[in-house]
């Protein structure tokens, strides 16, 4: 495929982020986002807009480097040679040519794996010489960590962990793209019709008025959005740490248009936290760990009692700093 030959959306946005609501947005804009879509689920009744295809590619992809969408840690490079990794560039190329051709060379994706996965997709898109734009759904962590709490009872701080990852790599692996846009969730919700034309000014596309209205009357849903949490409530969450509501500060100027995605202050504070999640990757490593041996089933999970468990915590505090941040129904 040659050059200038279609164009591809990529949506970037961290779980419960209103990835779903911008996602949909898209097509107000022109974009197609084909028909093998991911069905509406109870948590998400108004449709996940995810490929199923790529969804399963960057799922490949976590079991191959034995980690999962919510394991904590930077996945690091998926760009060295090796056919489990060859064989799946390969299947990636031919699903964007084949959605290219069907979609009339118009495109746009989404899966929040992908946010810590792009290290593997951008080569694949630069290879189908589509022009690629980059959409970074944005919402109080807050917010998204109350969402998960109650979607899957996931510890706040884990949740936060989580945020910062996929943020800092949605961030810093699509700086040199030239079309990029932050979108903040509650701003769309407020006003979808600016935020649609924000999307639009800033990707190089053009809003559809009578989509732009059904979008906004029809789709939308306020009943949906069950919290919504303010800059003080983060600050006050002991929970979060300090470089989430560093982080998401400075997003929100951007999503505000009061700062800009390309500053120098963005860039270096998403590089400090990355730096940062690679020091800590071997503790890192050790709560995935310990979080999938509780996650097994009762019967295999007998092999891993909790005084073992406890056992093998007693000589370090920062491993039982790990047992302490989750939740009470699983120590």
């Amino acid at each position: 495929m040659h050059m200038n030959s279609g164009h591809v959306i990529v949506v970037l946005g961290m779980h419960r982020s209103g990835t779903s609501a911008i996602t949909k947005a898209l097509q107000v804009l022109g974009v197609s986002l084909g028909e093998n879509l991911m069905s509406p689920a109870a948590d998400n009744p108004t449709g996940f807009w995810e490929d199923n295809d790529v969804c399963r590619i960057n799922e490949a992809l976590l079991r191959h480097i034995e980690a999962a969408y919510d394991h904590l840690g930077l996945v690091g490079s998926l760009s060295w040679p090796h056919p489990v990794l060859a064989e799946l560039r390969a299947e990636a190329a031919a699903l964007l040519k084949a959605r290219l051709a069907s979609c009339g060379g118009l495109w746009g994706f989404k899966d929040p794996r992908t946010c810590r996965l792009m290290d593997f997709w951008r080569p694949v898109l630069e290879a189908t010489g589509c022009r690629v734009g980059v959409v970074l759904p944005l919402r109080n962590p807050l917010s998204v960590v109350r969402s998960l709490e109650r979607r899957e009872r996931m510890p706040a701080e884990r949740g936060y962990m989580l945020w910062l990852e996929h943020v800092v790599c949605s961030v810093l692996s699509t700086g040199d793209v030239k079309n990029r846009v932050i979108v903040d969730y509650d701003r769309m919700m407020e006003d979808p019709s600016r935020q649609l034309h924000r999307m639009a000014d800033r990707l190089g596309m053009a809003v559809d008025p009578v989509a732009c209205r059904e979008f906004s009357n029809s789709f939308l849903d306020e009943t949906l959005r069950h919290s919504r949490g303010s800059l003080r409530d983060l600050a006050r969450d002991s929970r979060a740490p300090h470089a989430v509501s560093e982080l998401f500060h400075i997003l929100s100027d951007c999503a505000d248009d009061r700062a800009d995605l390309e500053s120098r202050d963005l860039y270096l504070a998403c590089l400090d936290v990355a730096r940062s999640i690679e020091t800590w990757r071997p503790l890192l490593t050790y709560y995935n760990r310990l979080e999938d041996s509780l996650a097994e089933p009762v019967e295999a999970r007998n092999r891993w009692s909790v005084t073992e468990i406890r056992a093998l915590l007693r000589p370090g505090t920062l491993a039982r700093s790990v047992l302490g941040a989750l939740p009470e129904w699983r120590r």
